[in-house]
C-alpha cells in the first residue's frame, strides 16, 4: 500500500531522511515478540516515525504497553478500531503483513536505531529551517538570535540521546583505566587545582563533573579566593577558565586580579597611591595575567541558561578547564520555571548547573552569600535559609485573624506563629500560617516607595508580585508596576474593652484633643463639646468640664475629668489611654493605637469618623460635581496607620507630603502629611 508521510518540514526538492522498511520491522518485531517493546520504547518515539501510519500504529502500541495488554495484532486492531483508525492503517491485512517483513524480533534494537538516527536527521533539517527563519525575523535583536538558534541545535543533539542502564561489568573496565592512569600520575592531587595546597590536600583536586558552591558571609573573601583559584588553574591547565561576575565589573575583577598578581596593596592602588617600586611590579603582573586564558562575563543579570549555553560556546572553541560563577542568589532560573518559592529557584538553579557540569565534564564553582544569623547559632554549618534575603526589622506584618500589625522583629524575638496575608495562584489573598523566621544580621536595604505613597524597605533580592510574576527588587526599575492589597477582609473577635462611641471619642482626640494630664478635646462649637461630653459620660461615666477656649470665638475646651478630685489612676479614661499606649503622645508622635487594627469593622469605622472629624477634610470642585476627602497631620507613623485601616473597607488612599513654615517668628519648617481618596464613592 502507498503510505501516507509527514510533508517536508522545508522548501526543498529532496524526500527528507527515512527508512520505511526499519520503520516496519520495529513495529513488526514488537507484533511478534511483546518484550521488544520495553527496549525499542527506549530508542525510539512515537514522532520519530516518519510514516504517518507508522506513527498512528506504534502510538497505539504504546498505549496498550501502558495499560499491561498483550501485544499482538489482534488487541492492536481492536485497539485502532476503538478510534477509528484501523481503515486508515491498511486494516487487519496490513498489520500481518508488518509480522511477515521480519523472521525474527533480534535485530528489534538495530532497527529502532535507523528509525531514530533518520528522525535526527530530519529534526536537523527542521532546525535549519528555524534557524533561517530566525534570521530574517531577527535583525535587530542579534544576540538573542544567536542564543535560541544554538539552544535549538543543541536540542536536537540531547534528543538524541537516551538514558539506559549501564551493566557494571562495562563500568569496571573504565574504572580500572581510571585507577591505572592515577596509579602512574599518582600524588596529592588528581584533579584541577585550587592554588591552595591544604585544599587540594583534602580534596584530592577539583574533578571533572564536580559542582562547589563557596559559601561565606559577606566581606569574608570569596571573590578574592575565587579568582586565586581561577589564575591558579588558568596557569596550570592552559585551558579557557570562565568567570561569571553578575556583582562587580570587568575592570573591578581585572583590578583584584593584579594585586594578587603584583602583590601590592589594593587599597593603595584604588587610590592612586603607588609607589615607585610598585610599577615594575604591576608590568610584570600584566605581562603574566596576559598569558592566562581567563574569559570574563560581568552580565548584570543573566540565567542559569544563558550560562550554560555561554560555556558550551566556550568549550566548543579551545576547551574549557572551569567556570566561577559570582554569586549564586544573583543568577536567575529558567525562563520556563514558574515558582513562588525562593528555595525552589536556588535547587532548580543548582541542579541545572550540576547537570552542565557533568555534560561539559569540568568542574563549576558557585560563590553563595550566606547571612550573618550563622554567628548567633551554635552549630556554624550553613543552611539553605542563609541563602534568602529579607526585610527590615520595622517592618509590620498583618495578622490574617486579628489584623493586627506586628513588627518583623517581634516575630523573630518571640518566636510568633500566626496566619499573615499570601497570594495564591489565583492572585487572591489567602490566610497562610509562618513557617519560620530569623535574625540576618546587617544588609544593604533599599527604601521602596509605590505612588500611592505606601513604603516598605528591604533587600535587593526581596521579591514583588509583577504583571509579569515574582520579581527581585534588583530586577525592578522606577516606574514599574508591582502588587499591593486593594481590600482586607480581617474579621476579629469584638473586644468588650471598645465600643463605638469609646473609638469614636478616640480617634477625635487623637486628632483634636490633649493627651496629658485630664485629657481635654478642643472643638469649634457648643453642639459639639455637648456631643464630646456626652460621650464620655455614656462610656467612661465622666463629668466633662466645658469651657470657652478664648474669648473672642466659638470655641469650646472639653475636659474630661470624673467630676471630683481623685488620686493618680483614679480617672478610668485616663487608665483606658495609659493602657492603650498613647498616653501623654504629641505632634509627630501619634499613632494609630494597635488596639484599634484588632477590632471589628464598625468599631474601626468609628474611629475613622473620629478622627476624620477631627483632621479631615472635604473640598468641592467648583468646576464638576467631585468632592475630594482628606487627612492631614504632622505625624508620618499616624497617616500611615489610617491608610492601612481605610483597606478593610476596600477604599485606596494617595498619601503625600510637603513641608511647610511654621510661622510666626519661628524660621523652621514642618513637614505636613496628606491622605487622599482615590475614588469617588469614598
Amino acid at each position: 500500500m502507498a503510505l501516507p508521510v509527514r510533508p517536508p518540514e522545508a522548501n526543498l526538492d529532496r524526500i527528507p531522511p527515512n527508512n520505511l522498511e526499519a520503520e516496519m520491522a520495529v513495529i513488526g518485531s514488537i507484533l511478534v515478540d511483546r518484550e521488544m517493546m520495553a527496549a525499542v520504547s527506549e530508542i525510539v518515539g512515537t514522532a520519530d516515525f516518519y510514516a504517518h501510519v507508522h506513527e498512528t500504529i506504534f502510538g497505539a502500541l504504546a498505549q496498550l504497553y501502558e495499560r499491561g495488554e498483550p501485544l499482538d495484532k489482534i488487541t492492536l486492531a481492536e485497539e485502532l478500531r476503538r478510534r477509528n483508525l484501523l481503515d486508515r492503517v491498511g486494516g487487519l491485512a496490513y498489520l500481518t503483513s508488518l509480522m511477515d517483513t521480519v523472521p525474527t524480533a533480534a535485530s528489534a534494537e538495530y532497527y529502532a536505531h535507523i528509525v531514530r538516527e533518520k528522525a535526527s536527521l530530519r529534526g536537523l533539517i527542521h532546525a535549519g529551517t528555524q534557524i533561517t527563519q530566525i534570521g530574517f525575523e531577527r535583525e535587530e535583536d542579534v544576540e538573542s538570535a544567536l542564543d535560541q538558534s544554538e539552544q535549538i541545535v543543541y536540542e536536537v543533539g540531547r534528543r538524541q540521546k537516551h538514558g539506559e542502564f549501564s551493566p557494571i561489568y562495562k563500568l569496571l573496565k573504565g574504572t580500572f583505566e581510571q585507577i591505572d592512569r592515577l596509579y602512574h600520575a599518582r600524588g596529592d592531587r588528581t584533579g584541577l587545582t585550587s592554588g591552595f595546597p591544604d585544599i587540594d590536600h583534602y580534596t584530592a583536586g577539583f574533578q571533572p563533573g564536580n559542582f562547589v558552591i563557596l559559601a561565606a558571609r559577606p566581606a569574608m573573601g570569596k571573590t578574592s579566593m575565587a579568582l586565586s583559584m581561577a589564575a591558579a588553574a588558568a596557569r596550570e591547565e592552559q585551558k579557557p577558565i570562565a568567570i561569571f561576575s553578575l556583582e562587580m565589573t570587568n575592570e573591578e575583577l581585572v583590578t583584584r586580579l593584579l594585586c594578587a598578581e603584583a602583590r601590592i596593596n589594593g587599597q593603595n592602588l584604588r587610590r592612586g597611591n603607588v609607589r615607585d617600586a610598585e610599577w615594575e611590579k604591576i608590568s610584570k603582573g600584566m605581562s603574566a595575567l596576559s598569558e592566562l586564558p581567563i574569559y570574563i562575563d560581568d552580565s548584570g543579570t543573566v540565567t542559569v541558561t544563558e550560562i550554560r549555553s555561554r560555556c558550551r560556546r566556550l568549550q566548543s572553541g579551545d576547551g574549557l578547564a572551569a567556570v566561577f560563577i559570582d554569586y549564586l542568589q544573583l543568577v536567575r532560573p529558567q525562563a520556563t520555571f514558574k515558582s513562588q518559592n525562593r528555595n525552589d529557584e536556588l535547587s532548580e538553579i543548582c541542579r541545572v548547573l550540576k547537570a552542565t557540569a557533568k555534560d561539559l565534564q569540568i568542574p563549576i564553582f558557585a560563590l553563595a552569600q550566606l547571612n550573618r544569623g550563622v554567628e548567633s547559632r551554635n552549630d556554624k554549618r550553613p543552611l539553605l535559609s542563609d541563602l534568602r534575603d529579607c526585610l527590615t526589622g520595622d517592618a509590620v506584618v498583618t495578622d490574617a485573624d486579628t489584623g493586627e500589625r506586628v513588627p518583623l522583629r517581634d516575630i523573630v524575638e518571640r518566636r510568633l506563629r500566626f496566619n499573615v496575608w499570601a497570594v495564591d495562584e489565583c492572585l487572591k489573598l489567602v490566610s497562610r500560617p509562618i513557617s519560620d523566621s530569623w535574625h540576618v544580621g546587617s544588609r544593604p536595604v533599599f527604601r521602596v516607595v509605590t505612588q500611592t505613597g505606601r513604603m516598605i524597605r528591604c533587600t535587593g533580592g526581596h521579591r514583588f508580585l509583577t504583571v509579569s510574576g515574582w520579581s527581585r527588587l534588583r530586577d525592578l526599575h522606577i516606574g514599574a508596576a508591582i502588587a499591593v492589597p486593594r481590600l482586607y477582609n480581617s474579621s476579629p473577635a469584638c473586644d468588650p474593652s471598645f465600643s463605638a462611641e469609646s473609638a469614636l471619642l478616640l480617634g477625635w482626640l487623637i486628632g483634636d484633643g490633649h493627651l496629658g494630664g485630664s485629657a481635654a478635646l478642643t472643638v469649634a462649637t457648643e453642639a459639639e463639646a455637648q456631643l464630646a461630653a456626652s460621650l464620655g459620660r455614656s462610656t467612661f461615666g465622666l463629668h466633662a468640664l466645658v469651657k470657652s477656649e478664648r474669648s473672642g470665638t466659638p470655641a469650646k475646651r472639653v475636659v474630661f475629668t470624673t467630676g471630683t478630685m481623685c488620686g493618680a489612676g483614679k480617672n478610668p479614661f485616663t487608665t483606658w489611654l495609659r493602657g492603650l499606649g498613647i498616653w501623654k503622645i504629641t505632634g509627630r508622635d501619634k499613632r494609630v493605637p494597635p488596639a484599634i487594627f484588632r477590632q471589628p469593622d464598625d468599631v474601626v469605622a468609628a474611629f475613622l469618623r473620629g478622627l476624620f472629624h477631627a483632621d479631615g477634610s472635604l473640598t468641592r470642585s467648583t468646576t464638576s460635581t467631585r468632592v475630594t476627602v482628606r487627612l492631614s497631620t504632622i505625624s508620618e507613623e499616624l497617616a500611615r496607620g489610617v491608610q492601612h485601616l481605610l483597606l478593610r473597607f476596600g477604599l485606596n488612599t494617595i498619601l503625600k507630603y510637603d513641608d511647610r513654615n511654621i510661622g510666626g517668628f519661628r524660621t523652621d519648617t514642618t513637614r505636613m502629611w496628606t491622605l487622599a481618596f482615590m475614588e469617588r464613592r469614598a
